[in-house]
């Protein structure tokens, strides 16, 4: 999975970035910013890697989710497969022609750094 930042904000934007760095997508559902979605990783990992396998399907992105959201239903994992299968009709209702209507052009030149600013200040002073 390729996530990156768009430089907005103090923390930057959180996108999903496809495997041929042409198209991302900004998440704003899922976490705001990489560090807010690092703080919860746990719970939007699955959904971090539903966008990411459903930008790289392409045209074929409405078939994916498909098979994805039979999977959950199956699978019943430590997800919980509620929030999952409403999440999973929120993104095929980004579909248009089987491909996400919100993904972009990656420009690279619009990138912040993965982490722009320190979660943390630690004083080495002493």
């Amino acid at each position: 999975m390729k996530l990156a930042s768009l430089k907005n904000g103090r923390d930057g934007t959180l996108i999903v970035v496809d495997k041929k760095l042409s198209h991302a997508v900004e998440v704003p559902g899922i976490a705001a910013s990489l560090l807010q979605a690092l703080e919860d990783w746990p719970a939007v990992q699955p959904k971090l890697e539903l966008v990411y396998g459903s930008i790289n399907a392409g045209n074929q992105a409405a078939e994916y989710i498909s098979r994805v959201t039979a999977e959950t239903k199956v699978q019943q994992r430590v997800v919980d497969v509620p929030a999952m299968q409403k999440f999973l009709a929120e993104l095929s209702a980004t579909l248009e022609n089987g491909r996400l209507t919100n993904s972009f052009e990656l420009n690279l030149n619009e990138l912040a750094a993965p982490l722009p600013r320190a979660p943390q200040f630690v004083d080495g002073s002493a």
